[in-house]
C-alpha cells in the first residue's frame, strides 16, 4: 500500500547534497509514495528531482544576523520552534501517513517530534551522524572562530535536545554497528541502514591507466592524517605512484564524476581515526561499488576495520610498512594489467538500492501498526477454535494475539498451546482464576501493540475485520468503535447494530483503543464484579478521547445462556451503581455530568427490560 510520507531534512549542502536522502527520495517515488520534503534553503542545488522540494526561506542575510540567529537558537532552540511553526502552516489540510525525518544533528528533530503528536502520525528518525562519535569538541571544530568558546556548551544542549526527540521516535535508523548499539540505550528500536554506494554511479570497470594514482575524494578534516600514506609514497621512491586529492579546496571534482575518478583510480584512500566510533565514510561505500583497493589510514580498529576484512575490500592501518607493502602489491597488479581490481565480499549487501529497500520495509512496518487482541478464556474448549480460527484467517498480519488463560479446568489450555505452535504471533499467559477483568489487565500488562482489541472466546469475527480498520481509522483517533451482529451457535444473524453514537454501547468488544491513551490515563478494569465493561468504557470516556465510529459490522457476538449479559447479577448492579454514583461525584464538568446521566439512566431501562 503506498504511503503518504512528510519528510523533514536538513539543509540540503554541497559537495554532495545529502546523497543518502537524494536516493531515498527517488526510490520511494519509483515505488509509487508519496512523498513532500520540508528543509531550510541553504545553497542553490542544481541535481533532478520528481518530487517537491519546499525550503524555508533563511531568516538572516549576513554573517552578523547569522550569528545573532545562531545564539538565540542556542538558547531557546528558535530555529527548530520557527521551523514547526512554518511547517505547520505549510502541511495544514495534508494528509500523511508517517513522518521521516532525517539530520546529522538535532535539527529538524524538534518539528518532527510536534507534528507527530499533532498528526497521531508515527515518526522514523534516520540520524546519520551523533556528536558522541568524535573525542571531544572535534565535531563542532568547523564553527567560526568566533563560536568555538561556545562549542562545549553547544554539543551539549545539541546532545540533550536530540535525545529527548530520538526517545519518542517510532523507530530510528542509523550508519553503522556503533551507532545502533549506542542509540539504544534511548530507544529500543534501532535499526541499521548503511549509507552505502549508488550502483547507478559507483559500479565496477577495469579502465587502463598511464599513471598509478592514490586517490583521496572529501573533506579533511582535523582528526584526519594522511601523512602516513605521504610517507610510504616517498620511501618507495617510485615516479609512477602519486597522491592525488580532491577537496572542496583543492582539485575538487563534481559530485557526479566521482565514480569516473574512482574508475581511473588504483587505490582508494579512507581516512578515519582510531579516536572515532563508527565512521562508516562514503568515501568506502563509493570506493567498494567500484571495486577497487581500499587503504583506510589510520585503523578505526572498530566496525570500518571490521567491514574492511569481511568484506576484503583492503587494509586497514597506520603501520608505514604494512602501507608500502600494500602499495607495491598493488603497483605490480597494475603493471600486468593496466588497472586494479579488488575482490570483494558480498557486495551487494552494502549497495544503497538494497539498503533503501530495507529502510522501505522498516517505513511500511511502523505505518501499519500491531493490533494487541487480548482474547481471556475460561473452560472455553467449546468455541475457543472459531475464535482463533476467525483472528488467524484476518488478511491484517500486523498482529499480537494474547491468549490468557483463567486457571481452565477443561481442555481450552491445550487447544490454545496447538495454536501457539502454528503461529507465531500467539502468545499465551497462565493466570489464577480471577474473573475476566484480572485476565484483561494482565493482558494490558502485556501487550505491545499499538491498539488494543478485545475479543470474547465465545465470539468470533468476520473476515478481513482489521485490514478495513487500519484502512480506515481516522487521524487523532483515541478510540474506533464498529457495528456488531447478534448470532446464535448457528451463526444466524438475530440482530445488527451499526452504531452511529460512540457512547450507544458499553462493551469494549467493538471497539480498538489506543493503547498509549489506555496507559497516560490509566485505563484499567475494575476487577471482582460483573459489569466490568460499562466501567472500562466510563473511565475511558471521562477521558475525553478522540472518538470516531465505522459503519461496518465488526464483531458476531454469540447469544448463549452462560454469558454476564445473560445472568442476572442483583447485587452487581448495585455496585456497579455505586460506582458510577462516586464517578458522578468526582467528575462535575458539563460534559462529564451529562455522560454519567446519559449512561446511568441507558443501563436502568436496560436492567428494568431484563427482569
Amino acid at each position: 500500500m503506498p504511503l503518504r510520507i512528510l519528510i523533514l531534512a536538513d539543509p540540503y549542502c554541497k559537495p554532495a547534497y545529502t546523497p543518502r536522502l537524494r536516493y531515498v527520495c527517488d526510490y520511494l517515488i519509483r515505488q509509487g509514495h508519496q512523498i513532500d520534503v520540508y528543509t531550510e534553503a541553504f545553497e542553490a542545488h542544481d541535481f533532478e528531482h520528481h518530487y517537491p522540494i519546499h525550503e524555508k526561506p533563511l531568516a538572516y542575510n549576513n554573517t552578523f544576523q547569522w550569528a545573532l540567529h545562531a545564539f538565540w537558537s542556542l538558547l531557546t532552540d528558535y530555529r527548530n520552534r520557527a521551523f514547526t511553526k512554518w511547517v505547520n502552516q505549510q502541511v495544514d489540510n495534508k494528509a500523511y501517513d508517517l513522518i521521516f525525518c532525517t539530520t546529522f544533528s538535532t535539527f529538524p528533530l524538534r518539528t518532527a517530534h510536534a507534528l507527530s503528536k499533532r498528526l497521531h502520525i508515527p515518526m522514523v528518525v534516520d540520524i546519520r551522524d551523533i556528536e558522541e562519535q568524535v573525542p571531544g569538541r572535534q565535531y563542532q571544530n568547523h564553527r567560526q572562530w568566533w563560536a568555538r568558546p561556545f562549542s562545549l556548551w553547544y554539543r551539549n544542549i545539541n546532545i540533550m535536545r536530540r535525545n529527548r526527540a530520538l526517545k519518542q521516535a517510532h523507530a530510528i535508523t542509523t550508519i553503522s554497528p556503533w551507532h545502533v548499539d549506542f542509540l539504544k540505550h534511548l530507544n529500543p528500536n534501532v535499526h541499521l541502514i548503511y549509507n552505502g554506494y549508488d550502483p547507478e554511479q559507483f559500479y565496477a570497470q577495469d579502465i587502463p591507466t598511464e599513471t598509478f594514482d592514490i586517490a583521496y575524494i572529501g573533506r579533511l578534516y582535523p582528526f584526519q592524517n594522511i601523512q602516513p600514506v605521504q610517507q610510504a609514497i616517498e620511501q618507495l621512491h617510485n615516479p609512477d605512484i602519486r597522491l592525488v586529492c580532491h577537496t572542496p579546496q583543492h582539485q575538487p571534482i563534481p559530485i557526479h564524476q566521482v565514480g569516473d575518478v574512482l574508475r581511473r583510480t588504483s587505490i582508494a584512500v579512507v581516512l578515519t581515526s582510531a579516536q572515532t566510533h563508527g565512521m562508516m565514510t562514503t568515501k568506502f561505500y563509493d570506493a567498494l561499488g567500484c571495486e577497487k583497493p581500499v587503504l583506510c589510514v589510520p585503523s578505526d580498529q572498530g566496525v570500518l576495520a571490521q567491514t574492511i576484512q569481511q568484506t576484503n575490500a583492503g587494509i586497514a592501518t597506520d603501520n608505514i610498512e604494512q602501507i608500502k607493502h600494500f602499495i607495491s602489491d598493488k603497483y605490480n597488479e597494475w603493471k600486468q594489467q593496466g588497472y586494479t581490481r579488488q575482490p570483494v565480499i558480498q557486495k551487494h549487501l552494502f549497495s544503497r538500492l538494497y539498503q533503501t529497500e530495507r529502510l522501505e520495509q522498516i517505513l511500511l512496518q511502523t505505518t501499519q501498526p500491531t493490533i494487541s487482541i487480548i482474547i481471556p478464556y475460561y473452560n472455553a474448549a467449546t468455541t475457543l477454535n472459531r475464535c482463533l480460527d476467525s483472528i488467524l484467517m484476518q488478511s491484517y498480519p500486523h498482529l499480537e494475539i494474547i491468549l490468557i488463560n483463567d486457571g481452565s479446568t477443561d481442555q481450552s489450555p491445550i487447544i490454545a498451546q496447538q495454536y501457539a505452535i502454528q503461529d507465531s504471533r500467539i502468545r499465551l499467559v497462565d493466570v489464577p482464576h480471577a474473573g475476566q477483568s484480572a485476565a484483561r489487565n494482565q493482558g494490558l500488562t502485556q501487550a505491545k501493540g499499538t491498539w488494543i482489541s478485545f475479543i470474547d472466546s465465545d465470539d468470533y469475527l468476520p473476515q478481513d475485520l482489521y485490514a478495513e480498520l487500519v484502512r480506515n481509522i481516522p487521524p487523532h483517533t483515541d478510540i474506533l468503535s464498529f457495528g456488531f451482529e447478534r448470532v446464535n451457535e448457528q451463526g444466524q444473524i438475530i440482530y445488527q447494530r451499526k452504531p452511529h453514537n460512540p457512547y450507544r454501547y458499553t462493551v469494549p468488544w467493538n471497539k480498538l483503543y489506543r493503547k498509549d491513551f489506555l496507559d497516560q490515563h490509566h485505563i484499567t478494569f475494575v476487577q471482582g464484579m460483573y459489569y466490568e465493561d460499562v466501567l472500562f468504557n466510563i473511565d475511558a470516556w471521562l477521558a475525553h478521547p478522540i472518538q470516531h465510529t465505522l459503519p461496518i459490522i465488526g464483531y458476531h457476538y454469540v447469544a448463549n445462556n452462560h454469558s454476564t449479559t445473560a445472568t442476572k447479577h442483583p447485587e452487581d448492579q448495585k455496585k456497579l451503581f455505586t460506582q458510577l454514583h462516586k464517578r458522578f461525584k468526582q467528575h462535575t464538568t458539563c460534559n462529564n455530568t451529562w455522560l454519567l446521566i446519559y449512561t446511568i439512566i441507558r443501563l436502568k431501562l436496560h436492567f428494568l427490560r431484563s427482569l
